[in-house]
């Protein structure tokens, strides 16, 4: 599992994630969207830590800024 503190860090370096990174973090998704509802709170770990989770396929799927200018 990827922590908090190292999703802060790739966020900053904007870091890529590997192919097997990606997956993992997609097989947590699944977990999570079965303990997170419309009316879970905003506060919840589970809530926070889909959300963390979300952003980290964003870096696998973004493309980089390099691959943009076209």
């Amino acid at each position: 599992m990827i922590t908090i503190e190292v999703f802060h860090l790739m966020q900053q370096r904007r870091m890529k994630i590997t192919e097997q990174e990606y997956e993992a973090a997609l097989k947590r998704i699944d977990e999570l969207l079965l303990l997170v509802t419309d009316y879970t709170p905003e506060d919840d770990p589970n809530l926070i830590e889909l959300l963390k989770v979300s952003d980290i396929c964003l870096l696998y799927t973004s493309p980089s800024p390099r691959d943009r200018s076209v």
